[in-house]
């Protein structure tokens, strides 16, 4: 489930880019909303119940906030972004991700690791920094700007992303799969909701997107890859597995992503990414041997 969530994700990257004009936040709300359907249709056809009444306080509060800061935070910062950095150069800031997890795991959940673990870690801030460099086609000085606020954006997306996942394992091993990923869709989309409905422009922006238009041949397909399929996939990985392991494999969307950006949206593989992505990708796929 990790490895395909990775694979899925990657694609849903490559169509969310084709989108990129578009205001973060409403792309965001797109998203949860067609897969939170998608979610409520599975659920239905399978006989579960859409909310499993029994949980907990204790973890509906956790399952909630994961959901608030995982996905109504965390995946509009991812696609702000986006919108101001190419595929490729994402995925290895995102690279960011295992050691977060594994971080995280280790100090909530008890998690050991051995030595591997800091230079891997070492590794991957290296090919984060190392792509971080400005390139020489970014001579105006806005758009280095640009560029700069989009790894701080996609940093402080993978960081709450990570800590928003590890934080409910133990509520998502005591739920059923298709329901815990609706119940964190569902909480995030309601965040986002009250959100966009305070601010004026936002709300516009929310209801543009949501009549029919050329751009949905990207954004529904996108939408059901990264937010449905890619979604269960991610969070089935991280209930069935270490959240340190899982959170590692996952990492393997960098490979997918610089591939698929490089094949379909015709970005440049420079040397700049190969060298980062590569120091990058060592480093968290050392980081799966920190556990053992």
């Amino acid at each position: 489930m990790a490895l395909g969530a990775a694979l899925i994700w990657s694609a849903s990257v490559v169509l969310f880019k084709r989108v990129d004009d578009l205001p973060p936040t409403a792309v965001n709300l797109f998203k949860n909303s067609a897969a939170i359907l998608f979610l409520a249709l599975t659920l239905l056809s399978i006989g579960v119940p859409l909310f499993d009444w029994r949980r907990s306080s204790s973890d509906w509060l956790v399952l909630i906030g994961s959901g608030i800061v995982g996905i109504a935070v965390a995946d509009s910062l991812f696609f702000a972004a986006l919108s101001r950095m190419g595929a490729g150069s994402l995925a290895v800031v995102e690279c960011a991700y295992s050691p977060f997890v594994v971080l995280t795991a280790v100090v909530l959940l008890g998690e050991r690791v051995g030595p591997s673990f800091a230079i891997g870690a070492l590794l991957v801030v290296a090919g984060v920094l190392i792509v971080s460099i400005p390139r020489k086609g970014l001579s105006v000085a806005g758009d280095r700007t640009r560029f700069a606020r989009g790894v701080a954006y996609s940093v402080g997306a993978v960081s709450l992303m990570a800590l928003a996942i590890v934080v409910a394992k133990p509520a998502l091993e005591r739920s059923n799969l298709i329901e815990v990923t609706f119940v964190r869709l569902v909480a995030g989309n309601v965040a986002l909701g009250l959100f966009v409905s305070r601010n004026a422009k936002a709300r516009r922006e929310a209801l543009a997107i949501f009549r029919p238009q050329r751009c949905w041949r990207f954004l529904v397909p996108a939408a059901f890859m990264g937010s449905y399929v890619a979604m269960i996939l991610w969070v089935g990985g991280m209930k069935f597995a270490n959240a340190s392991v899982a959170g590692v494999l996952n990492q393997l969307s960098t490979v997918f992503t610089i591939a698929m950006s490089r094949l379909f949206l015709g970005e440049p593989l420079t040397r700049q990414r190969l060298a980062g992505g590569s120091a990058a990708m060592a480093g968290a796929m050392l980081i799966i041997f920190a556990p053992f």
